[in-house]
């Protein structure tokens, strides 16, 4: 029996800004029966962490933010940064987690970038061109997620 926990991408930033503390955005759900919020499988506050709520009501319908150090994390939660958290919602669900100058993007794209081929005709459909340009079009989905950070010393 195969059991998947996670199918995406997680990248890894190094920022220019040392973030005191840290911070997690975590997706949420919806539950089936009274449309309540709940966290799905990530947990709530953990040790020292406190819950904290942004003035962005869709962000805070979709995403469970925890933190360590509110100051730094509404600091580095800007009107530009929630934004740029709602468009990822209508993309996929992603999770966050910052630490010191490291920043880390769980992406749930529900697919491999280099599905292995399971069958011997998966592997005759092998094209160099084909794999490139997925490739190509994984680069820029990476640039576009990670755009925001470009430069984000203040």
């Amino acid at each position: 029996m195969e059991v998947t926990d996670f199918l995406g991408q997680v990248f890894s930033l190094c920022l220019p800004i040392n973030f005191s503390g840290h911070l997690r955005v975590v997706p949420t759900k919806k539950s089936f029966l009274f449309k309540r919020e709940v966290n799905g499988v990530y947990p709530g506050a953990r040790g020292d962490e406190v819950q904290i709520e942004t003035e962005d009501i869709r962000n805070n319908e979709n995403y469970n933010i925890y933190c360590t150090d509110e100051l730094s994390a509404r600091k580095f939660l800007t009107p530009k940064m929630l934004e740029w958290f709602d468009r990822q919602i209508s993309q996929n669900a992603m999770c966050v987690f910052l630490k010191d100058k490291k920043l880390f993007i769980s992406l749930y794209t529900d697919r491999y970038i280099f599905p292995t081929p399971q069958k011997p005709e998966d592997i005759d459909q092998l094209s160099l061109v084909s794999e490139y340009h997925k490739l190509c079009r994984e680069l820029a989905l990476i640039k576009e997620i990670t755009a925001i950070f470009e430069g984000e010393a203040s």
